[in-house]
This record gives structure tokens, C-alpha cells and sequence, in this order.
């Protein structure tokens, strides 16, 4: 027959031994969570780089004086930024992996999802920008751009919801569907300022 000492050592060892695993597993998550995001940002990056040899590429092409200096006027650092269709930048939110990297505080926020959609939207020379919202209590930031059809929209690169209409005064959490009360006081972007 079993001593109830030796019953309480090895459940001890048991909780001891999972408590150990959970802890082990949960910080297993948290580093492989930072790596897949660090190799998703790794990988706009390298698109980028790809992007901005080609453009350079094919505006080296261009022969005529007249046509690189015409070109230069309406191009921002070598790029030519068009405005797109709404249908575009739902295209490009479906092909792009921001809204699955996981948020981790202190290491990936919200300024850095919104910074990594900007750089998507670059890639496919569009300009876009990041936008501060601001409540009583805290600040968020999310991308705004300009389409043809809805003019200026914005982007909660978190999970990709587009919202056309963002004024002081409106519950953003109720706007991207999210469990909080945000009431927005004061919203910046850059769009503010062209």
C-alpha cells in the first residue's frame, strides 16, 4: 500500500511538473509569436526593396528628358503614387498578412501594425498614412488613404475593417466591432494637412 507521503510527493511532482510545462509552453508562444511577426515584417520589407528596384528599373528606362522631369514633378521619392479603387485596397488587404500578426505589448502595438500596412500600401504605390486617434484616456493609431469612389477611408490594420465615416464624438470600438468604449475626442492624420 501506498503512504500518503508518497501520494503527496508525487502529486506534488505532477502539479509542479505541469506548472512548469505551462509556463515553458506560454513563453514558447510569446517568442514564437515575436518571430513569426518579425519574419512577416522581415518579408514586407524584402518586398519593398524588390519594389523600389523595379520602379527605379523602369524609371531609368525612360529616355526622354522632357518625359523624367515631367515624371519627376508628380512623383514622391521616385515613386508615382496613384489614388486607388476601394476594390484595390480590399484586394490588397485579402493578400496581405498584417492583420495575422498578433499583437504583443511592448514589442508589436498598434503603431506597428499600422506602419506595416503603410508599407504594403507602398509597395503598390499608394500613399497612405498613419492616423491618431485620440480618447480621454489613451491614443490609437490606425492607416488612412484616399480612394477614387469613398475619398478618404481608414484602416484598422489590426483586422483589416475599412471604416468610411470617423468623427469626434463616435465609439471607435464600436466601429471595428471590438469589446470596449473608446469615445473618440480629436482625430489626426495627414490628410488633414494636404
Amino acid at each position: 500500500m501506498i503512504s500518503k507521503t508518497t501520494i503527496i510527493i508525487i502529486l506534488s511532482i505532477l502539479l509542479f511538473g505541469s506548472l512548469f510545462f505551462t509556463i515553458n509552453f506560454k513563453q514558447e508562444n510569446e517568442r514564437l509569436a515575436f518571430d513569426k511577426n518579425k519574419l512577416i515584417k522581415n518579408y514586407s520589407n524584402c518586398e519593398l526593396e524588390k519594389s523600389d528596384l523595379l520602379l527605379k528599373l523602369n524609371f531609368s528606362k525612360i529616355e526622354n528628358k522632357e518625359n523624367k522631369e515631367l515624371l519627376n514633378i508628380f512623383d514622391m521619392s521616385e515613386r508615382i503614387i496613384f489614388t486607388p479603387t476601394l476594390k484595390k485596397v480590399k484586394d490588397l488587404l485579402k493578400k496581405d498578412k498584417t492583420d495575422e500578426m498578433e499583437y504583443l505589448t511592448g514589442d508589436f502595438n498598434c503603431v506597428d501594425f499600422s506602419y506595416t500596412l503603410i508599407g504594403a500600401f507602398k509597395h503598390e504605390n499608394i500613399y497612405s498614412c498613419t492616423t491618431s486617434i485620440y480618447f480621454e484616456d489613451g491614443a490609437h493609431e490606425i492607416v488612412a488613404l484616399k480612394t477614387i469612389e469613398n475619398g478618404l477611408i481608414y484602416i484598422e490594420p489590426q483586422n483589416d475593417l475599412i471604416i468610411y465615416e470617423l468623427k469626434a464624438g463616435d465609439d471607435y470600438c464600436e466601429k471595428v466591432d471590438w469589446d470596449c468604449e473608446w469615445e473618440i475626442t480629436k482625430i489626426k492624420t495627414c490628410f488633414s494637412y494636404l
